[in-house]
């Protein structure tokens, strides 16, 4: 199992003790995240933000991604939309934990959840189908997944 959740959640135990603990992923806008005085307004109008706070990943940084780990070189870096460099993590952890060691040429499977306004997301980014068994999201762009 591999995971980045809000809350400060990135593997099973953090995952399970906010779960046990009764507690919430929700903390105060970032403020690497935006200037939130500048949107900031508590009626709501159009174009501001009534909330001070969200579901944030916290401590995970996409500028820290080991590029060379996944065979990626600098100048395909810049063009890999962070959620994917996360994504290429999570995988990595979840085969590391299920004690897969050498997975190149092998014929292995990581099921991968999403949420968060996926219907909007994935109306730009991807093509849904539905094959009777539950949707499919399949990337509009290349995936750089080199397994």
């Amino acid at each position: 199992m591999g995971m980045r959740l809000p809350g400060g959640c990135h593997d099973s135990e953090t995952f399970w003790d906010l779960l046990m603990n009764k507690r919430e992923g929700m903390i105060p806008i970032p403020a690497s995240r935006w200037n939130q005085g500048g949107f900031l307004d508590p009626h709501g109008r159009p174009g501001t933000i009534k909330t001070e706070e969200g579901n944030f990943l916290g401590s995970v940084d996409p500028a820290a991604f080991d590029a060379g780990f996944f065979s990626i070189t600098a100048a395909q870096v810049g063009k890999v939309d962070p959620q994917q460099r996360i994504l290429l993590e999570v995988v990595q952890e979840s085969l590391e934990n299920a004690g897969e060691k050498d997975v190149r040429g092998k014929n292995i499977g990581v099921y991968v959840g999403t949420f968060a306004e996926v219907s909007r997301i994935a109306s730009r980014r991807f093509w849904l189908t539905n094959d009777r068994t539950g949707w499919k999201c399949m990337p509009k762009i290349p995936n750089p997944t080199p397994f």
